[in-house]
């Protein structure tokens, strides 16, 4: 591991499938909203180091705050027989909020 090359010790590591069912929903229809935070979206770090990893004038700090946010997907599911099936996909070291609204 280096300065730069924080994920060395982590290299291993693979893909994490989720699956979670939720039954007994009143809802015909309801909204996901997934937010994302890795080493892609919200990584003020991974950022930094594509910028050369070189010490940061002010505009390039606030620029880093500006884009180190998770990355939001949105979308309409539906509910079946009150049943939501919800299925994800983890890249190593991803946290992952997932809000359903009825």
């Amino acid at each position: 591991m280096s300065f730069t090359k924080r994920y060395a010790p982590f290299l291993k590591l693979a893909k994490l499938n989720v699956s979670l069912m939720l039954t007994d929903l009143p809802a015909k229809k309801c909204v996901i909203r997934e937010r994302v935070l890795n080493w892609k979206h919200g990584s003020a770090f991974d950022a930094w180091v594509e910028m050369g990893a070189r010490p940061l004038s002010p505009d390039d700090a606030a620029y880093l705050k500006r884009i180190s946010v998770p990355k939001i997907y949105l979308r309409e599911e539906d509910v079946p027989d009150g049943v939501l099936d919800i299925n994800a996909v983890l890249e190593p070291l991803e946290v992952r909020l997932i809000e359903i609204t009825l």
